[in-house]
């Protein structure tokens, strides 16, 4: 099974939980463009259609990551359209950038919103009915060996915990630090290893409503509500912080928190 099947499986799947939120009982059902009759033997279906498959491989070699665009056409009665749009938007606002697994491929999605850009009297075998045409992309990065989920993160303070949120991206380093003798005779120098730091560096985008940034903020006005036991969980791993440093930037109409732990 191709990887485009895969996707329209996965969804139809998922978009028809949603229709069901929006009390629409009609069925999504995906169609090949080869064999694009939707709606003809029952106009109460909403058609699913994806277009596609032009992926872009990686360029490094063994690495099974691909990058595929895809248009993704929903036909449906025009009485159903702002049902069917809002569904759409919720898959998105669920589904958006989120790491998941079908079976031993790794995908991840960024959607364009839906739009309708047709309406239309459309043919079916009982009746002539109205319908509308909706569309969005998606672009999905997608592989076998490829690794598209982040590690997992939280700040525990004082004892208590919380989910280190809107992550956009972050570094974890291992500094060892070093003394050099250099030995009579000899032009190169001997290291020795004298201690060993661990810093995680995480950028994380300003949003409203969110319990961690609230004691950033805290911290920023010279609170000093992280000047406790702190520790870091990552990927459920725990980890003693010792030292912290917390700074708040804005570049190109985003604020974003940058906040250096080290062990």
């Amino acid at each position: 099974m191709t990887f485009e099947r895969l996707y329209g499986q996965w969804l139809v799947r998922n978009l028809n939980v949603y229709l069901k939120s929006e009390g629409l009982k009609n069925t999504c059902k995906q169609y090949d463009e080869v064999a694009f009759k939707p709606l003809r033997g029952e106009p109460d279906e909403i058609a699913i259609v994806i277009s596609g498959g032009n992926a872009t491989k990686s360029n490094v070699c063994g690495l099974d990551q691909n990058i595929l665009p895809l248009t993704v056409t929903v036909i449906c009665k025009t009485d159903y359209s702002d049902g069917v749009r809002r569904a759409i938007v919720a898959l998105q606002d669920e589904y958006n950038a989120k790491p998941l697994s079908t079976g031993t491929v790794q995908m991840k999605s960024a959607f364009t919103t839906p739009f309708v850009f047709d309406e239309s009297d459309y043919p079916t075998k009982t009746a002539t009915v109205k319908v509308s045409f909706i569309s969005f992309s998606a672009t999905v990065l997608y592989g076998r060996t490829a690794v598209v989920s982040p590690a997992f993160f939280k700040l525990d303070i004082g004892g208590v915990s919380y989910d280190i949120n809107n992550v956009s991206s972050y570094q974890c380093a291992a500094m060892p630090s070093y003394d050099s003798v250099i030995s009579a005779g000899s032009n190169r120098a001997s290291q020795t290893m004298t201690v060993i730091s661990n810093t995680w560096a995480l950028t994380i985008v300003k949003v409203e409503g969110d319990k961690l940034q609230e004691v950033f903020e805290e911290e920023l006005a010279a609170k000093g509500r992280l000047a406790k036991d702190l520790k870091l969980i990552c990927n459920g791993e725990e980890i003693v912080v010792r030292t912290y440093q917390l700074l708040e930037g804005y570049e190109n109409n985003t604020a974003v928190y940058t906040l250096t732990l080290g062990y």
